[in-house]
C-alpha cells in the first residue's frame, strides 16, 4: 500500500515517468521505508534518513531532462502563467535563464513551447511588451529616459532603436 502510493506520487508531481520507476531500485527503497516505520522511534528515524537519501540518490540518477514529465502540464496554461510573470515583471531581469528558473523548466523547452503557443520568440515579446508600456508610459507624460528605465530597458540606445524600429518614430515623437 505505501509502497504504491509513494511510486503513483513520483509520476503524479511529475517527477519521474511511471513507466521508468520500475525499472530502477525505488521499489524496493520504499518496501524498506514501511519495513523501518516498525522499527523503535531513534532507530527508525536514523534508518529513515538513510533510505532517503538513498531514493533521492537514485531518483537523481535516473532523471534527466527528457525523463522530466514536462509535457504532462498543459503548454498553454504553461505560457499563460508565463506571460502573466512577464507583465507582471516588466522592469526586472526578464532573462530566459531567470524565467526558465522561475517555472523549474529548461530554457530550451521554454523557448519552444512558448514559440509553438505564441508564434514570437520569449525575447522578441518581452521586447515588444516593454515597447508598448514604454509608449503608455510617454503618453502618459514620461520622459522618454524615465520610460526607457521604467519599462525595464538596460540602456537608452537599445531601447530608442527599438522604439523607433516598432512604432517608426523616435520616443520623444510619440506623442
Amino acid at each position: 500500500m505505501f509502497r504504491n502510493t509513494q511510486l503513483n506520487s513520483l509520476h503524479n508531481f511529475h517527477i519521474v515517468k511511471s513507466d521508468k520507476i520500475l525499472t530502477t531500485k525505488i521499489p524496493r527503497v520504499f518496501d524498506r521505508l514501511e519495513e523501518i516505520s516498525k522499527y523503535p522511534e531513534k532507530l527508525c528515524q536514523i534508518a529513515f534518513n538513510s533510505v532517503l537519501s538513498e531514493l533521492l540518490i537514485e531518483i537523481y540518477n535516473i532523471c534527466s531532462i527528457t525523463d522530466i514529465v514536462e509535457s504532462d502540464f498543459p503548454a498553454s496554461d504553461r505560457i499563460a502563467s508565463v506571460i502573466d510573470y512577464i507583465n507582471l515583471n516588466l522592469s526586472e531581469d526578464l532573462s530566459l535563464d531567470k524565467i526558465a528558473k522561475e517555472f523549474y523548466i529548461s530554457k530550451f523547452y521554454l523557448s519552444k513551447i512558448f514559440k509553438a503557443n505564441t508564434g514570437s520568440a520569449i525575447g522578441d515579446f518581452i521586447i515588444k511588451k516593454r515597447l508598448v508600456y514604454a509608449k503608455h508610459l510617454i503618453n502618459g507624460g514620461s520622459t522618454p529616459g524615465n520610460a526607457c528605465i521604467q519599462s525595464g530597458f538596460s540602456d537608452y540606445s537599445s531601447f530608442y532603436k527599438n522604439y523607433k524600429k516598432y512604432f517608426g518614430v523616435s520616443p520623444s515623437n510619440s506623442l
